[in-house]
């Protein structure tokens, strides 16, 4: 069943006259790979209600966004509706990225950051001109050709890459290369960060965390009381709690009723996103937050497949601007991710990759509180340009010494 997805930032043609630049990128650019991150959040949700999600939406689109300049036609199309950049051309979608990319960098002062990008390609292949100059340029791809013939060695150049650029947090992220695979187009992205206001490891203690049948397991429960942005309507609280350097923060959403955990997934969106955001007020918190470590892997085809990018993973795939002499499609696309939250901060990291296949025929003074004591989401971001770098729903905190 293809189920429908809205971006509902489209940008218009006038808008692609805008030049992208540090501190220039448009909100409607922001908005759309926030649209795209949650489409693929509820999409996951749908066969994970009882599980945990952790996911890098930024690496997804970006991974993507790099394989969508070996596109064309109707198979282009696909991948670019889906990522919500309707409307914009070809040019404009990377130097969109570009910005971001610089933007993400230029104000990551205060925290440890990377993002990079790499392209692995069969060493029997030729690429084209324009697909090389285009990721070069706009996303800074590594690009470089592997004699895929010799698999350990290969697995071993792209996985050590990987580890290399998520601080060893993202190993084994390639498993097997096929006789068929002609190339791996991979994002990773790497994000610490010291809370400003941390917690006091004396005052963590073990406490209850409600899960998702109404019994309780014991966690360690962080505390501190401090001034924090705060909102509170009659079905949620939300708390943002900023990193040292205030450009990066962590969003905490918590629904009143456990029971509507994925209802507040499924209507998730970057508009309610931005309005939670956009009302917040600076309170005196009682704050109380589970230690967590997680390591997530997701496959994602299926769930591209259902937003609507069908044509790109099959035998009519148009991928005629990526090689001079092979067809291709693309076979899978994977992430795995790493979160780790605690008195001091954040470790959070995310790997995706993109495979592709040669054709072979197929405000009050009363003092708040706010307990994350049941399932939640989160979303790390970058406050100044709006980005969503990760996205978590939460059902059971996990943490071992």
């Amino acid at each position: 069943m293809l189920i429908l997805f809205s971006c509902s930032n489209t940008v218009t043609n006038d808008e692609n006259d805008i030049s992208y630049s540090i501190n220039s990128i448009p909100k409607k650019i922001t908005n759309s790979n926030n649209d795209f991150g949650f489409n693929l959040f509820r999409t996951i949700n749908t066969s994970s209600v009882d599980s945990s999600i952790f996911i890098s939406p930024i690496s997804v689109s970006i991974a993507l966004g790099m394989t969508m300049n070996g596109a064309a036609g109707e198979t282009y199309d696909q991948m670019r509706d889906v990522l919500c950049h309707t409307g914009l051309e070809k040019d404009k979608i990377n130097a969109s990225y570009k910005a971001l990319i610089e933007e993400l960098y230029n104000l990551s002062e205060g925290v440890e950051f990377n993002l990079a990008n790499s392209i692995w390609y069969r060493d029997d292949c030729v690429i084209k001109d324009d697909f090389r100059t285009f990721n070069v340029d706009n996303f800074q791809a590594k690009i470089e050709a592997l004699d895929f013939s010799k698999e350990q060695e290969s697995l071993d150049i792209i996985n050590g890459w990987v580890e290399d650029q998520t601080n060893d947090k993202i190993k084994n992220l390639v498993e097997e290369i096929s006789g068929l695979t002609v190339m791996f187009l991979v994002n990773a992205i790497y994000l610490k960060a010291d809370w400003k206001y941390q917690f006091d490891e004396e005052e963590t203690k073990e406490d209850y965390f409600t899960i998702k049948n109404g019994n309780t397991v014991i966690c360690q429960m962080m505390s501190n009381r401090t001034k924090y942005d705060y909102y509170e309507d009659d079905n949620i609280q939300a708390i943002d709690i900023p990193y040292a350097n205030e450009n990066y923060s962590l969003t905490i959403i918590l629904p009143k009723n456990i029971d509507q955990i994925n209802s507040l997934v499924q209507d998730m969106s970057s508009d309610i996103f931005n309005d939670i955001v956009n009302n917040f007020d600076a309170d005196t918190v009682n704050f109380y937050f589970p230690k967590l470590e997680i390591e997530y892997k997701k496959k994602l085809k299926s769930s591209l497949m259902s937003m609507g990018m069908i044509l790109p993973f099959g035998g009519n795939a148009d991928f005629s601007e990526m090689f001079e002499n092979t067809s291709a499609f693309i076979k899978r696309v994977v992430q795995k991710s790493y979160l780790k939250i605690n008195e001091e901060g954040t470790e959070a990291a995310a790997a995706t990759m993109v495979e592709m296949w040669e054709k072979s025929g197929t405000g009050d003074e009363e003092e708040l509180t706010f307990k994350v004591n049941k399932p939640f989401l989160m979303f790390i971001r970058e406050k100044q340009s709006g980005t969503i770098l990760f996205t978590g729903k939460i059902m059971e905190p996990v943490w071992e010494e």
